[in-house]
């Protein structure tokens, strides 16, 4: 126990025990040192009572009950479903950095294959001339730029925000309301996010198609696992949250491909008035 009298340094609230009962802040009596902030980060990240690591091994293990413990005011423990979304999302992308060499060879040996075809040939020759080079590579390149902006914005009104409101059809009679499927889905597509980044090193080795496929198998997977305990039990109930998360990619996927058509058009049209100026 501490000394009567003395305050939180936090919040000002008197200190009653080791903790302040305000504001949750562990009592300071001494000066800061270094090693104090040496260890508080990984304190906090890898801490099995709370924090990241808790939230992560929650969501593998009970995912469904870590959505209705945070739904129900129990919230103290995990992070924060945005915060956890952001952190996810830096993972995917840090991931996507180790293997968009492995990507872009994938995506440009895809594109060329295209070339053996009569029909796409002549657009691919059209546009080598236009871009002066392989428009293989270049098409790869602005790929791997849809896919980092996929990861970020994207990830949440593509796929998050459709995931909750399919969500909030199928299951009306659960009585939750949009915010707290969106806690579902955002610690679902997170969880995703973050098992997904370090599987692709390893699977987009195989191919893309070997890569999508491994990602799409987890995202369905994950969905009907975190279906228990949040959701009513039931084949039924279990096939309407499957198809919400099918939803959801199909939302995501088209959004990539409305994305890539926009950009790739965008600059050939660039490229194009460079070159007659």
């Amino acid at each position: 126990m501490n000394d009567v009298g003395i305050r939180c340094r936090n919040c000002d609230t008197e200190m009653l025990g080791n903790y302040c009962y305000g504001c949750g802040q562990r009592i300071v009596q001494r000066r800061l040192s270094l090693a104090e902030i040496l260890w508080e980060f990984p304190g906090k990240v890898f801490s099995l009572e709370r924090g990241l690591w808790l939230t992560f091994l929650a969501l593998l293990v009970r995912p469904g009950q870590v959505c209705l413990d945070y739904v129900h005011g129990r919230r103290q423990i995990y992070v924060n479903p945005v915060s956890y979304f952001l952190i996810a999302a830096s993972v995917q992308l840090a991931s996507l950095w180790f293997t968009a060499p492995i990507v872009r060879q994938s995506v440009s040996q895809s594109l060329s294959a295209g070339r053996q075809n009569p029909a796409q040939a002549a657009a691919f020759e059209r546009m080598d001339k236009i871009l002066g080079g392989d428009s293989g590579a270049a098409m790869a390149d602005v790929y791997l730029t849809v896919i980092v902006q996929a990861y970020t914005y994207l990830a949440v009104i593509a796929f998050a925000v459709p995931l909750a409101l399919a969500l909030w059809v199928f299951h009306r009679r659960c009585h939750y309301h949009f915010a707290e499927l969106m806690v579902f889905s955002l610690y679902v597509t997170a969880q995703c996010l973050i098992v997904t980044a370090f599987t692709t090193p390893i699977f987009s080795r195989l191919g893309t198609v070997a890569q999508m496929l491994t990602a799409q198998g987890f995202y369905i997977f994950m969905a009907v696992w975190a279906h228990g305990r949040f959701f009513p039990p039931g084949v039924g109930r279990r096939f309407l949250t499957l198809s919400a998360m099918m939803f959801a990619m199909g939302c995501f996927f088209i959004s990539i491909i409305m994305l890539f058509t926009l950009s790739w058009a965008s600059y050939l049209i660039w490229l194009e008035s460079r070159n007659i100026n």
